[in-house]
C-alpha cells in the first residue's frame, strides 16, 4: 500500500505516500479527509515522481516538521527553495532529499 495516515481529531497528522508513482498526479485512496493538512507534522513522499509543485506546501502545511522527498525526480535546487519558510532549527534536521 502506498498510502498510510495517522489522524488526530479527524485531521491528518502524519501522511506517508511512498512509491505511488501516479501518472495523473492523483494518488488512489486520497479522499476529502486528506485535504485539510493544517496540523500535518510529518509528510513522506519518497520514491514517487515528484518533480515540482511544492510551492503550496508551506501554505497548506504550516506545522510540517518532517519531510522526506528522497527517490523523486527533483533536479533543481530552486524546486525545494520554495520550502524555505518551513525550515526552522527543528525542521532542518528532518528534511530529506537524498537521491532526488
Amino acid at each position: 500500500m502506498c498510502l498510510d495516515a495517522v489522524f488526530n481529531g479527524g485531521k491528518v497528522v502524519e501522511l506517508v505516500v511512498d512509491n505511488c508513482r501516479s501518472s495523473d498526479g492523483e494518488v488512489e485512496g486520497v479522499t476529502e479527509e486528506y485535504k485539510d493538512l493544517e496540523i500535518l507534522s510529518m509528510l513522506e513522499v519518497s520514491d514517487n515522481s515528484v518533480v515540482g509543485g511544492l510551492d503550496s506546501l508551506a501554505e497548506k502545511c504550516p506545522n510540517l516538521t518532517y519531510l522526506n522527498l528522497s527517490g523523486n525526480k527533483i533536479k533543481e535546487l530552486s524546486t525545494i527553495q520554495v520550502l524555505v519558510s518551513l525550515v526552522t532549527m527543528e525542521t532542518r534536521q528532518h528534511v530529506t532529499t537524498a537521491t532526488c
